[in-house]
This record gives C-alpha cells, sequence and structure tokens, in this order.
C-alpha cells in the first residue's frame, strides 16, 4: 500500500513539474500574433475596445449569444447595431442570412474583418471593383514611438460602385484609398459599414490617443443604438449547454481539468492491481436479555398484584441465600438462623429479627400494597448490601 501511495505521489510531482516547465513565464516576449480575443490582452486583442465599447459609441453593448437575438421588427432593428470585428475563416450560412435579414429590417452592421471570407465580399455585388492587396507601410507596428501604422492594410479600391460611399481613406506615397466604406443593399431599410483593417481596434492601436478618438469617429453611425458584439470565436450554429463549455474554452481551466483527467488514469492503473479483499467485520450476537427481562418486569409490575410480587421477590432472596451460603432454610424464625444470618450481615440479631419478621408478615399479606412492595425491595437490598450477595 505504501508502494503505491509513494508511485502516486510521483506522477503527481512529475505532472507538476511538466506544467511549470511548459507554463510561459512572465518574461515571455511579447505575442503579435493577431487573434482578436474578446478578452485577451496581447497588443492584437480586443479587451480595450471590449472595455470602452459604450464610450466609443455612445450605445449601449451586449454580447450577441444567439442568431435568434438578430429576429426583430424593423422598429427594433433601426435602433439596434452589430459589431463584427476579428478574424473569422469562416461565415456560416445561418450567419450570413440572419445579418441579411437585420439589415433588410433597419439594423446596422460594421465590420471590420481579417479574413479569407472577407465580409465585403458579402455586402457588394459580386463582379465590382475590389482591390484586396495588402499595401505595405513603411512603419511597422511594433514600433512603439509611432502614432499608427501597419503594415497590411487592406484596402478597396478607388472605382467602387455607386451604392458604396466612402467615408475613409488611407494615404500612402501620396496616394490615398479608401479603408472605410457605407453600403445599403438594394430594399434594404439598414446599412452596412465596413472598415478594411481590423487592427484599428485593437489593444495596440486604442492605448495611442489619436488613434482612441480615430476609432471614436468610426463608430459614430451606432450613436444611441443597442449594440449587439459577433463574438468570431463562438460557434452559433451549435451551442452546447454543457457545464464544461466554460472550462474548455478557458485555456488554464482546461489544461488543469486534462491533468486531473491523466492523474486520474493513472491512479486507476495503480488501484487496478490484485490487492487482499477487505474482511468483513462480523458484530457479535447483541445480549438482550437485560432488556428482556426489563420489558417482562415492567409489564408484571404494571398488570400484576403486590402481594403475587412481593412472594416472588422473597422466594427469589430466600433462593440466593441457599444459592450463596448452601445452608437449609426451613424456618427463618428460628433463633440459630437469626443468629446465622446476623453474624453473615454484621448486623445486630435485633436488626436481623426484625428485618425477616417483616419479610415473613409481607408474604402472608394477601392485602400488600405497591408501598409494601417498595419496601420489601428496600430491606432485601439493603441485607443484600449488607451480607455482600450479588
Amino acid at each position: 500500500m505504501k508502494k503505491t501511495l509513494f508511485i502516486i505521489a510521483g506522477i503527481f510531482l512529475v505532472l507538476f513539474g511538466l506544467l511549470a516547465i511548459f507554463t510561459p513565464s512572465e518574461t515571455k516576449k511579447t505575442n503579435w500574433i493577431e487573434s482578436y480575443q474578446t478578452n485577451g490582452k496581447k497588443p492584437y486583442d480586443l479587451y480595450i475596445f471590449d472595455q470602452e465599447l459604450d464610450y466609443l459609441s455612445d450605445g449601449v453593448s451586449y454580447e450577441l449569444t444567439h442568431l435568434d437575438e438578430l429576429d426583430m421588427t424593423n422598429d427594433e432593428a433601426k435602433h439596434t447595431a452589430l459589431i463584427i470585428i476579428g478574424k473569422v475563416n469562416y461565415f456560416p450560412e445561418s450567419v450570413r442570412e440572419a445579418t441579411k435579414k437585420f439589415v433588410a429590417q433597419g439594423g446596422t452592421v460594421f465590420g471590420s474583418i481579417r479574413s479569407e471570407d472577407y465580409l465585403v465580399e458579402e455586402v457588394i455585388p459580386s463582379g465590382e471593383s475590389i482591390h484586396k492587396k495588402p499595401i505595405a507601410l513603411s512603419v511597422l507596428p511594433h514600433k512603439a514611438h509611432q502614432s499608427i501604422a501597419f503594415k497590411d492594410i487592406l484596402s478597396l479600391h478607388q472605382e467602387l460602385p455607386k451604392a458604396v460611399k466612402p467615408l475613409g481613406y488611407v494615404h500612402y506615397e501620396n496616394k490615398k484609398y479608401v479603408n472605410y466604406v457605407q453600403f445599403q443593399p438594394q430594399n434594404a431599410l439598414g446599412s452596412y459599414y465596413i472598415h478594411t483593417d481590423p487592427k484599428v481596434f485593437t489593444n495596440y492601436a486604442l492605448l495611442n490617443e489619436p488613434n482612441y478618438f480615430y476609432v471614436k469617429q468610426l463608430l459614430f453611425p451606432l450613436k444611441d443604438k443597442e449594440i449587439l458584439v459577433y463574438n468570431p470565436q463562438k460557434n452559433y450554429e451549435n451551442i452546447s449547454d454543457s457545464p464544461m463549455r466554460y472550462i474548455l474554452s478557458q485555456p488554464a481551466l482546461r489544461q488543469a481539468w486534462f491533468i486531473l483527467l491523466i492523474a486520474l488514469g493513472l491512479y486507476l492503473l495503480f488501484k487496478s492491481k490484485r490487492t487482499q479483499r477487505k474482511i468483513p467485520v462480523v458484530e457479535p450476537p447483541k445480549n438482550l436479555t437485560v432488556d428482556f427481562a426489563e420489558t417482562i418486569a415492567s409489564l408484571y409490575y404494571e398488570r400484576g398484584k403486590p402481594h403475587d410480587m412481593i412472594q416472588k421477590k422473597i422466594d427469589h432472596f430466600y433462593y440466593t441465600l441457599r444459592k450463596n451460603w448452601k445452608i437449609d432454610l426451613t424456618d427463618t424464625q428460628s433463633g440459630e438462623w437469626i443468629k446465622f444470618a446476623a453474624q453473615k450481615a454484621q448486623l445486630t440479631e435485633e436488626e436481623t429479627k426484625e428485618l425477616f419478621n417483616f419479610l415473613h408478615h409481607s408474604y402472608q399479606n394477601k392485602k400488600a400494597t405497591h408501598k409494601d412492595l417498595t419496601q420489601v425491595n428496600q430491606s432485601i437490598d439493603y441485607y443484600k448490601t449488607k451480607a455482600t450477595l450479588s
């Protein structure tokens, strides 16, 4: 048993050692990956944007939990906006249809997405002139002393359809490129607002004051609206109701959960070895004689006659004297017996004679009461105590 415990303790030490080795240290290098995590605090995450969204837009924001929330009346849609910012590899068909219906009913969609499945291709009719070629700027984003400049700004070509209204530009080599547009589909009551680079909404950009107010200007069309925030990392087609959903969505909790499962599996593996069968504890039979006697005595006392109980009590007392002293007890009134009984109990002959006379008189008294029974019992107990009889 001790050997097994040492093995299990060793396994846990190894697991925690591996966890300490592979856990990133606080001195790690800055992660410049464009992850666009809502709760992330890396340079290209959206934590600041998420916390400041109500102020930036002068509206009230909520996270979109289900696509059914976009199904609303025209009047409700008119005062509602949907924000889609981040990196999306694929837009499910259900999301496409929900956003199109939402805009048709009067809703506003603000999108800034870095994706192969670019949102602009969804909202502007296919075949129109759209330029997606990355433009390399001279200043890289990790130069913190610069105000704002990104090396992969996606811009739209200047030759846009008439239905697409340019709202903003990016300048490069004395030329300007459209990077912010408004588009209202035909027969739709709402509009799309498309910005070509989501980096301007990241932590790195918003920490710079000019960029902060630039984003506030971009979000001006959302003023006084109720804003639903689309989370690209969320599965809106099949949301699990499992209580493990939150644990598995958090890296630290997910790692701890898998370590726990591995440790439990190893414990069961070692515990599965043959061990000695436990010997069951056999309780000895309980002696219920005393309980039975007390029950019978109580019933007899309640329903029996005092004279009958006095006779049985005295008979039992005489039986105890015969058994312990091995004598023939036929006459308890004789002088020899009184003298013998007095010596055994260290009493005077007068006291002994008085006691046995009382017992003899009580034995003959057919009108005895419960009080007489109590006195008989006390007299017998007194003598047995003096004579050290059990």
